[in-house]
């Protein structure tokens, strides 16, 4: 499984752990303003996962190359 795959799940075959993450928050009794802190890092991940922003080395690799 790709990285994608293993952050953001895989079709029907696995969920993904964000969005199992996801789950067990909405279940669980956090904060109003402590979901939203962690809903903004855990899309900061997706996104790094599906590689729509660039990670902190790709970032580097083109600016200096």
């Amino acid at each position: 499984m790709t990285m994608n795959e293993i952050i953001n799940g895989k079709d029907n075959l696995f969920p993904g752990l964000i969005p199992l993450i996801r789950r067990f928050l909405r279940r669980a009794a956090v904060e109003v303003d402590t979901l939203r802190t962690l809903q903004k890092y855990l899309e900061l991940l997706q996104h790094r996962a599906s590689g729509k922003l660039l990670t902190t080395a790709q970032w580097i690799q083109r600016v200096y190359s």
